[in-house]
C-alpha cells in the first residue's frame, strides 16, 4: 500500500518463472482504476530493474484502488503480465 498520493516511493513488482534472466529486456509498467480492462499499450510507462524486481515511480495517483500490469518485450515477444491490486491510502475512509 502507497501511502498518500504525495509518495514518491517505488511500486515493485517480482517476476517469477521459467525465464531465463530477464533483467536485458526493456519494461514496462501500467497502473489503472481497479476495476479496469486491460490496459491499452499507451499506457505502459518505462520502468526499470531494481534487484531483479520491475520497478516504477508513479506520480500523482489518487487514493483508491488500481491494478497493475507489467509489459516485457524481448526480441519479436511482447508479454504483457498482470501483477496485482495497488491500494493507495486508507481504505477506511
Amino acid at each position: 500500500m502507497l501511502k498518500l498520493e504525495t509518495s514518491t516511493e517505488f511500486v515493485c513488482v517480482s517476476l517469477d518463472g521459467p525465464y531465463a534472466d530477464l533483467t536485458g529486456y526493456p519494461v514496462y509498467m501500467a497502473i489503472v482504476p481497479d476495476p479496469s480492462d486491460e490496459p491499452d499499450t499507451s499506457l505502459y510507462q518505462p520502468a526499470a530493474w531494481l534487484n531483479g524486481e520491475v520497478a516504477y515511480k508513479p506520480a500523482g495517483l489518487a487514493e483508491g484502488l488500481y491494478f497493475v500490469y507489467v509489459r516485457i518485450t524481448a526480441g519479436t515477444e511482447d508479454v504483457r503480465l498482470p501483477s496485482g491490486r495497488l491500494r493507495v491510502g486508507d481504505p477506511r475512509k
